[in-house]
């Protein structure tokens, strides 16, 4: 059972702030599957329908939102430089961090939706629990005991890359390839 009285050093109102905020980052992302599922999309196929259909419009503004966020995270990965907080960068991070929002410009741009969506949604499912992850650990050591789960957070990222990368890249360009530009 966690021990609640290390609350008391902490700022309870942030934590809270940044609770809901956490929820309700995930109700819109819930909300976006409930489009996608409305739209009856095909999850390995899906061209972008420029109409607009309320459900497409709603999508391509979260992917804009998206976006978007990927600013903030190369910002934090700069602050992280910055700081000459080393032992939080790998290679892998920094590149990430500093290709995805050229990448994502382009998805917006060009693909706002369709065969898009899959990946940014299990993508921003993932910073959920590591922004938990992240927020939790800053508690102080009394939570470290309840963190046992950051390896399992690291799988799932991985785990999340190789499905981002078949249905965000993979099939994107297959479905192109396959069904055609025009249609």
């Amino acid at each position: 059972m966690p021990d609640f009285q290390l609350f008391q050093k902490f700022n309870q109102e942030a934590y809270l702030e940044l609770l809901d905020a956490s929820f309700k980052f995930l109700a819109e992302k819930s909300q976006l599957l409930i489009c996608a599922m409305q739209r009856k999309y095909n999850w390995s196929c899906q061209l972008v329908d420029h109409s607009d259909n309320p459900y497409e419009v709603r999508i391509a503004k979260a992917l804009w939102w998206y976006y978007f966020s990927k600013l903030l995270e190369f910002c934090d990965t700069f602050f992280f430089i910055l700081r000459k907080k080393n032992n939080q960068l790998t290679f892998l991070h920094i590149y990430h961090h500093s290709t995805m929002f050229g990448l994502w410009w382009i998805g917006v741009k060009w693909v706002p939706g369709g065969s898009s969506l899959p990946g940014a949604m299990a993508n921003s499912f993932v910073h959920v629990l590591m922004y938990l992850y992240y927020t939790l650990s800053a508690i102080g050591p009394a939570i470290q005991p309840y963190l046992w789960w950051k390896k399992y957070l690291t799988i799932i990222q991985l785990v999340r890359t190789v499905f981002s990368l078949y249905f965000t890249d993979f099939s994107e360009v297959l479905c192109y390839i396959c069904v055609g530009f025009d249609t």
